[in-house]
């Protein structure tokens, strides 16, 4: 996973983490990582970074479950989604498949919050039905999906400094 900014304190990167879990932007393994990574500079680390840091075999949300037991995420989604959505971009653009992953987190994400996004991530509640529409044939391409997706995420490039290589 990405490093984040060590300006962020752990409720923020929670925040990061959890929603970014929840989207398919970061892993399982990146979520065991960032807790491996936590317990290296705590000296007596909280029980549920530790378990954390051991479930390599779960699934994403029982991750995103976890993270809620590390700390209280200090950040709504609308928040942290242009930067997530700058590191979706990225990966967008070597891996078109990710978009119909992405485009079902981003409805979940937008349903979530009773669908009260600011205007500028209003459109996260357009790509899974474009998404399906496109796969039964009634309306547009999937490759026509990807590609508006991909010019919607691109609006967020200027976000990608939060992560470091």
């Amino acid at each position: 996973m990405s490093k984040m900014i060590q300006r962020l304190n752990i409720n923020e990167q929670i925040s990061y983490l959890k929603v970014g879990i929840e989207l398919g932007i970061f892993s399982v393994s990146d979520a065991a990582q960032w807790a491996d990574d936590q317990i290296a500079t705590q000296e007596d680390p909280a029980y549920e970074l530790i378990e954390l840091s051991l479930m390599s075999d779960s699934n994403r949300y029982e991750i995103a479950d976890q993270l809620v037991r590390i700390g209280a995420p200090s950040l709504n989604p609308a928040e942290v989604l242009p930067c997530l959505l700058a590191k979706a971009h990225k990966r967008l653009l070597n891996e078109p498949d990710f978009g119909r992953i992405l485009a079902e987190g981003l409805y979940r994400s937008w349903s979530a919050s009773i669908y009260d996004f600011p205007e500028i991530l209003s459109p996260c509640g357009y790509f899974d039905d474009a998404y399906s529409l496109a796969e039964n044939g009634v309306y547009g391409t999937t490759d026509q999906i990807t590609r508006e997706l991909l010019e919607f995420t691109s609006r967020f490039k200027n976000c990608a400094e939060l992560f470091s290589a």
